[in-house]
């Protein structure tokens, strides 16, 4: 289905409107930990990994959505705390997700950190300030764990602002996957966003 002029109701539940941290009511913490307890698993098959820098709010949008994830992979989430100046400690404190630190900034040196804790044996990164949908784990396995495949990625869309109304993204979002189409043919890696990817992490 295409979303022209607005976004899935889904995205709705994870589209918190809190400005800060302190704003945020135990409430909603206890509701999305309720959901972490009952997905993730101690002995994960897939790791996803988050770099956050300064997503106090933001990572708590991202981890709602994750928790709320339909798939028969068991798995984990690790975030990590990329030298956040703002309170996203504070926030991840609060998560039932597996929270790291890394003061050497960029996504890099974050990610590199999370793969070295990681127990599954597939990696998905994700974006702090993105919502995924509850099949994308699913989804992005399904291609990932066919014979010889060792990196996927995924397409992503929009969430409109007021100054950025969804029929004006809904263009861009056509003229960049034609983009990708071009890319996949002769150099695929360059839509290899960490926004949405996935790779084998130990080869044979």
């Amino acid at each position: 289905m295409h979303y022209i002029f607005s976004y899935p109701d889904w995205v709705k539940h994870h589209k918190y409107s809190f400005g800060t941290y302190d704003e945020i009511s135990n409430e909603v913490f206890d509701s999305i930990n309720k959901r972490l307890d009952s997905t993730q698993s101690a002995t994960p098959v897939v790791s996803i990994l988050i770099a956050a820098w300064n997503e106090e709010t933001n990572i708590l949008n991202c981890v709602s959505s994750l928790s709320a994830s339909k798939t028969k992979y068991p798995f984990e989430i690790i975030v990590i705390n990329n030298n956040s100046t703002d309170q996203t400690q504070k926030t991840l404190d609060k998560l039932h997700v597996k929270a790291l630190f890394q003061p050497v900034q960029g996504c890099g040196p974050a990610r590199q950190l999370g793969q070295e804790t990681a127990l599954g044996d597939y990696i998905l990164l994700a974006d702090a300030d993105c919502i995924y949908a509850e099949g994308w784990i699913e989804e992005m396995m399904n291609y990932l764990t066919k014979p010889g495949v060792v990196c996927v990625y995924g397409r992503y869309s929009f969430i409109p602002e007021q100054k950025y109304p969804r029929w004006q993204l809904y263009i861009f979002e056509k003229l960049k996957d034609v983009i990708a189409e071009l890319r996949h043919f002769k150099r695929p890696y360059l839509n290899a966003y960490g926004i949405s990817m996935g790779y084998v992490k130990n080869m044979d």
